[in-house]
């Protein structure tokens, strides 16, 4: 997908240099306060002869004493943390920034979600636009087992170096976060060393769920779910460990109804679907967004997205199917 860029080129490469932006931007683990849902927009202070453009504001937190914002680049889709020092903020409902900035990736995508959400289940981006390769997203619900590493490694064993790093979106909850240092301490590695481009989508904080109810009725449409607790305490668990959350959310169990996909979206985030949940028997296409557990609870998932690998080996070698970048890729025209 070609997006527009934020800033020309030669800028760009510029801009990296003074302040330190990169497309792979990571934070050190952050001890979080007065973490809040506070819509507006960000432009940093001038630095002629160029100056970074407006950023939408989705929350603000206290680190060490000093003030933080969370935003989000709405042509690119992609979020950063930062200082509040250095930029002038100023509040602005969500409403009104999507006057502004209707045209782009992020308030394109919020509206055709709000379009669509009288589906119950699986709403939001099920799959983007692409001539071959899938999106790969590994949930990782809370879990008594380990994660499955094993699928990481074959993954990085299947796709050649020069491809390196690997895309890969994992939704993640609070409560995998907590349960899980060690594992999660062994991807942020993985991501530090170049080996995966991680996504990370926000998957609820305690992703209640009760087995043997119906569906309508079960994970965040349990009753005394509150979903601002749900969706911020898990951006809270991720920044205390240097993860920085997308603006994608992803439902447990893919389960939701009109009034929830309402309150996520009015909490700035975009709901992801997935039309390829290959444990139930859903075939993979060119632009799937590809939905398998590697929480120790899915086996089957795994075992098949790896013998996916394995039939398009040939084709993975020649570079003509690959993994796609959820951000990178995503147009919602695709819908």
């Amino acid at each position: 997908m070609s997006m527009k860029p934020l800033l020309p080129m030669k800028s760009f490469f510029l801009l990296v240099l003074l302040f330190g932006l990169t497309w792979a931007d990571q934070i050190a683990p952050m001890e979080v306060s007065a973490y809040q849902v506070w819509f507006g927009v960000a432009q940093s202070e001038p630095h002629p002869p160029m100056k970074l453009e407006h950023l939408v504001v989705l929350r603000t937190f206290f680190h060490a004493g000093q003030p933080y914002f969370l935003g989000v680049d709405p042509f690119t889709l992609q979020t950063l943390v930062r200082p509040q020092a250095g930029f002038f903020l100023r509040q602005q409902s969500l409403d009104s920034s999507a006057l502004i900035w209707s045209s782009t990736s992020y308030f394109r995508l919020m509206a055709s979600t709000r379009s669509s959400d009288g589906q119950l289940t699986d709403v939001g981006l099920e799959h983007v636009r692409a001539a071959s390769g899938i999106v790969l997203t590994v949930d990782l619900c809370p879990s008594l087992k380990p994660m499955d590493r094993y699928l990481v490694r074959n993954l990085i064993a299947a796709i050649p170096a020069t491809e390196r790093p690997i895309p890969i979106s994992f939704s993640i909850s609070g409560a995998w976060i907590r349960q899980h240092p060690g594992d999660l301490h062994w991807l942020l590695g993985l991501e530090d060393s170049g080996s995966l481009a991680i996504t990370w989508i926000n998957h609820s904080n305690k992703h209640r769920y009760i087995p043997g109810l119906s569906w309508d009725h079960d994970f965040m449409l349990l009753p005394g779910t509150n979903v601002n607790d749900e969706v911020l305490l898990a951006e809270k668990a991720m920044l205390s460990v240097g993860i920085i959350p997308s603006v994608f959310f992803r439902f447990p169990g893919l389960v939701s109804d009109r009034k929830l996909v309402e309150q996520v979206l009015g909490l700035g985030l975009i709901p992801i679907g997935s039309d390829a949940w290959l444990a139930k028997n859903q075939q993979a296409h060119a632009g799937s967004i590809v939905l398998i557990h590697g929480n120790g609870n899915e086996p089957l998932g795994i075992q098949r997205f790896l013998q996916m690998l394995k039939n398009h080996d040939p084709e993975i070698r020649k570079n003509h199917w690959m993994l796609l970048d959820l951000e990178e890729t995503i147009d919602d025209s695709s819908r």
